[in-house]
């Protein structure tokens, strides 16, 4: 059960996932009163499973293909979503995104 201002955010060992620590290291989190538990998974397969299962909360750079077969999927089962994405762009057009339940 996840505590109130508990944010569950299931990452990858990658690069991509780097700025999570970051803000962590730079206590982001805990200047907006809230308690980062990082959970590691192997893949991105792991890491929508994880959100759809209600594991996790964020899901930083993770591939967008499981996601848009979990909101196809959806579409064919339920007038609902459930997740959102999130998208920023930086000067150079490169695009990252977190994936928010």
């Amino acid at each position: 059960m996840k505590d109130a201002g508990e944010v569950r955010i299931a990452y990858l060992q990658i690069i991509p996932s780097l700025p999570v620590f970051i803000a962590q290291e730079q206590r982001l989190f805990d200047k907006k009163n809230l308690r980062l538990k990082p959970i590691a998974l192997g893949s991105s397969n792991d890491l929508v499973n994880a959100m759809v299962a209600g594991q996790a909360d964020i899901l930083p750079a993770v591939s967008l293909v499981p996601i848009m077969h979990l909101e196809i999927q959806s579409l064919r089962h339920s007038s609902s979503g459930g997740l959102a994405r999130a998208r920023s762009s930086s000067v150079r057009k490169q695009r990252s995104s977190l994936i928010i339940r």
